[in-house]
């Protein structure tokens, strides 16, 4: 049964893809608001393990393509507005994942009952953060505060078949949802003429949240004024275990998204 890549895929976890802003040589009295929507993909492979109350830990190792397989529908996006040193930023990341399997269930080696499954997997991350320039000039850097939250909803559907003489069908669900507060620093670097450099990284802690960190790294291409073409490689670590609910995951992969600034 393929429940490593169902599990597995619980967090698909959100990237912040945003573009460089123009720094200013001389300061103004006066800002007028800057924005930019960025929808982008991720595609990380995962290692590490999960696990849901009294049920044995599943240990995960999957490639980026083992996890697209089972991904049914997604949806994410950035946002950012800035007026002068000070920006909000928003990340918004939606999954659905389907998984089928079966296999058979025995102990201490007697006859095995056979397990079919259906499960469906909803993972919903956001990041909400206010960021200040401390730094203008030819690199500018920001400093970021805000919080994460993620939300895991499991839907299944169990068939089984004991001994060809009974059946069982059970549907059990759950769902898990926590906020974490995070701290972050933002670097962007040009390098030509249209072409920067992107470097990232965040840090969070919580109840239940053990740690949370994540890396980026990344190239901008200003196309033109109002858009930009971003390529980058996030890795991400989450160790999260409260509530019967644990999840220790290392995903990493490649980032690509297109910025519209208006």
């Amino acid at each position: 049964m393929r429940k490593n890549s169902v599990v597995a895929a619980a967090v698909t976890i959100a990237v912040f893809a945003a573009a460089p802003v123009a720094a200013q040589s001389t300061p103004v009295q006066a800002h007028a608001w800057e924005f930019e929507i960025t929808p982008y993909a991720w595609a990380p492979g995962l290692k590490g393990k999960t696990g849901i109350n009294d049920l044995p830990d599943v240990s995960v190792d999957m490639g980026p393509i083992d996890v697209l397989k089972d991904v049914k529908f997604f949806a994410a996006g950035a946002f950012e507005a800035r007026n002068g040193r000070w920006g909000l930023m928003a990340d918004l990341f939606y999954a659905k994942l389907a998984d089928s399997g079966n296999g058979q269930i025995s102990r201490h080696g007697g006859p095995g009952i056979k397990a079919d499954l259906d499960l469906t997997l909803k993972q919903h991350l956001y990041t909400f953060a206010g960021a200040y320039r401390v730094l203008e000039g030819r690199t500018p850097v920001d400093l970021l505060v805000g919080a994460r939250y993620n939300k895991i909803e499991i839907d299944t559907d169990v068939d089984l078949n004991v001994f060809g003489l009974l059946s069982i069908s059970k549907s059990p669900s759950y769902q898990k949802d926590w906020w974490t507060p995070v701290a972050g620093v933002r670097v962007v670097h040009p390098i030509a003429d249209q072409w920067s450099l992107l470097g990232y990284a965040d840090v969070g802690a919580s109840n239940g949240t053990k740690s949370m960190y994540q890396l980026i790294g990344g190239v901008n291409y200003d196309y033109s004024k109002t858009t930009a073409i971003k390529l980058g490689y996030r890795f991400y670590h989450v160790n999260y275990d409260h509530g019967g609910f644990k999840y220790d995951m290392n995903e990493k992969g490649f980032t690509a998204g297109v910025g519209f600034k208006f």
